[in-house]
């Protein structure tokens, strides 16, 4: 009987310890989207697959967490494997740390342009066939699912 007990215990403890867990870490997923200075990151985002409507479902989701999208559309090549976040000013690594935490990019190269300047844009997002094994499109809970098949 004292092993019974002890099972059910045991197996109540660690139930509630899971359920703890992910609980705290969709909170915590929940404060860290709502602290992003929605609106004021200005990017632009360019399909670097053969994807049909890459770049559009992408400018979706992000517009949807509040970052400015000015454009979208096709990159010069479709022949990106990685993902890569183009750094369009100078002294704007927060907004760059946010972008690559975000979307789970590590790369992110320095590209500095008068056209990026006079648009204010902050950063150009090419997107690599890599994307739709990141986080935002895997993860239902991210929403990223609803948005891409058709939600509004």
């Amino acid at each position: 009987m004292k092993k019974i007990t002890f099972i059910i215990t045991v197996s109540i403890l660690f139930i509630a310890a899971f359920f703890s867990w992910r609980y705290y870490k969709n909170k915590r997923k929940e404060e860290y989207l709502s602290n992003y200075p929605r609106g004021m990151i200005r990017i632009e985002i360019e399909n670097g697959t053969g994807i049909k409507e890459l770049a559009y479902k992408m400018t979706k989701l992000m517009r949807y967490y509040g970052f400015d999208v000015v454009n979208f559309g096709n990159a010069e090549s479709n022949r990106y494997k990685k993902s890569v976040i183009v750094k369009r000013k100078k002294n704007n690594m927060r907004e760059i740390k946010i972008l690559k935490e975000f979307l789970g990019i590590n790369k992110e190269v320095l590209l500095y342009s008068k056209k990026a300047d006079k648009e204010d844009i902050d950063a150009t997002i090419i997107l690599g066939k890599d994307m739709l094994e990141k986080q935002i499109f895997k993860d239902k809970e991210y929403l990223g699912g609803l948005i891409l098949n058709g939600g509004n």
